[in-house]
C-alpha cells in the first residue's frame, strides 16, 4: 500500500510484485537501525531546526523526505518519539502534499511500530545529536 496506494487487496494475492515488495520491506526491517543512523546525517546539527515551520512552509526534515534523502521509516520513527506530526498538522499551510504524506505515514506506522525497538531508536537518535 505504501508503494502503490491505489492497490486493491485482491490484486495482491499470488502477485510476484507483491512478493518483491514484501522482501524489500523485510530487508528494510532487518537494517532499520543502520538506515536511521545513516539518514540522520542528512539532518541539520541543530535538532529543533529540522522540525521548525516558518511561515507555514514545510519543515526541513519533510523537505528531505520529499526529495528522497530520508525514507518514510526515519520520518515515522522520529514522529513516534517526539510527536512532530501534531505540530505540523496545526502549522503547515500546504493542503496538497502534506496531507498525503501524513496519511501514508499514519497507514504505515502500525506496521513499522511492531518491528522496531523504540528505546533503541531513541538511544540512537539522542546519541547522534549529543555527539555533535
Amino acid at each position: 500500500m505504501i508503494v502503490k496506494p491505489r492497490t486493491y487487496i485482491r490484486d495482491l494475492v499470488n502477485n510476484e510484485e507483491c512478493k518483491i515488495i514484501t522482501m524489500k520491506f523485510m530487508k528494510t526491517v532487518q537494517s532499520l537501525t543502520y538506515i536511521v543512523k545513516s539518514e540522520l546525517s542528512q539532518l541539520d546539527d541543530n535538532f529543533d531546526s529540522n522540525f521548525t515551520i516558518i511561515d507555514g512552509q514545510h519543515p526541513p526534515i519533510l523537505g528531505l523526505y520529499l526529495s528522497g534523502k530520508i525514507g518514510p521509516e526515519t520520518l515515522i520513527i522520529i514522529d513516534d518519539l517526539i510527536g512532530c506530526f501534531d505540530y505540523w498538522n496545526k502549522n503547515i499551510q500546504d493542503t496538497i502534499i502534506w496531507p498525503d504524506v501524513y496519511r501514508m505515514c499514519q497507514k504505515y506506522k502500525p506496521f513499522l511500530s511492531e518491528v522496531y525497538d523504540k528505546d533503541k531508536m531513541k538511544t540512537v537518535i539522542m546519541g547522534y545529536f549529543q555527539a555533535l
